[in-house]
């Protein structure tokens, strides 16, 4: 999934935050940090909550049409 330009603020939020749970230096990657929460990136977590959301209209057979 492509980064639109609103995500990017929302991923330096994470990012940020993720930092400061684990009082690491802005300078150490983010993956790791990230893992080691285990939180998702934006992209991922997104991905998954569509994939989701999916997963579940089709199982219960339900339409978003109204």
């Amino acid at each position: 999934m492509a980064n639109r330009p609103n995500n990017d603020y929302i991923i330096q939020i994470q990012n940020c935050l993720a930092r400061t749970v684990v009082k690491a230096p802005k300078s150490s990657h983010i993956t790791l940090i990230l893992r080691s929460l285990h939180w998702l990136k934006i992209n991922e977590r997104t991905e998954h909550k569509l994939l989701l959301l999916t997963y579940k209209v089709q199982a219960t057979g339900l339409s978003l049409q109204t």
